[in-house]
């Protein structure tokens, strides 16, 4: 079995062996670009402990930060964060158990 750098040097002409990838100083990891990522309605859903129906409502009826790409809408966590402690998940319709 020939090792991974003799394959990627043979296909793509790789001499040197593999370093990590670097923007400035510091190296970019794989867990900070998946933190920053862009969430699905399931994952957003996941994530505030709710239901992905609850989500679509959220976004029609209480302005939840969303991002429409084609048909797919995307959630960056931060924004929903901050809009979730605004107070704009608040359970805020009259005779509902917030005002009672």
């Amino acid at each position: 079995m020939e090792a991974d750098g003799a394959i990627l040097h043979r296909a793509f002409g790789i001499t040197e062996g593999l370093r990590p990838f670097r923007m400035g100083r510091d190296p970019v990891r794989l867990e900070s670009v998946m933190e920053d990522r862009w969430l699905s309605v399931d994952e957003i859903a996941a994530y505030l402990g709710i239901k992905r129906d609850t989500v679509y409502k959220w976004i029609s009826e209480k302005q939840m930060p969303a991002h429409r790409m084609g048909r797919l809408w995307k959630f960056r966590k931060e924004e929903v964060d901050e809009w979730v402690k605004s107070g704009g998940a608040g359970d805020n319709e009259p005779g509902s158990k917030g005002d009672r």
